[in-house]
């Protein structure tokens, strides 16, 4: 199949095929002249990286992983590259539920500090003192 059908097939643009090919992440390209010939392999190969880049991956962090190798991927890499990956979000996701308990004992010191009148009228709430 041509460009149009796989772009068609997997929904990524001809441009973002082409940069897959460049970058190493599809293999197996044939060409017949100028045109390149695409497989069903091809297909699930773009579906693959379409998944990872929803799953918040970027092209050149795949690229260790998805490069050309006789064929295929090294998916005893690619799990663990998905662990490694999970384990930083989960840190990620710790590190965002700590900021937003922070957040919540701000807000409380600032609706306790706007709900009681300061004692001198030119005293304001003092947010930024930690």
């Amino acid at each position: 199949m041509y460009i149009g059908s796989l772009s068609q097939a997997t929904g990524a643009s001809p441009k973002a095929i082409r940069l897959y090919e460049s970058m190493g992440l599809l293999y197996g390209v044939q060409r017949r002249g100028a045109y390149r010939i695409y497989s069903e392999q091809h297909v699930m190969q773009v579906q693959l990286i379409r998944r990872a880049q929803l799953l918040g991956f970027k092209l050149a962090e795949l690229q260790p992983v998805l490069t050309c190798r006789d064929g295929g991927p090294d998916w005893d890499e690619v799990v663990g590259f998905l662990k490694q990956k999970q384990g930083a979000l989960r840190q990620e996701i710790e590190r965002l539920e700590q900021l937003d308990v922070h957040i919540g004992l701000v807000l409380e010191e600032l609706a306790q500090c706007l709900s009681t009148p300061p004692v001198n009228p030119s005293q304001d709430c003092d947010l930024l003192a930690v």
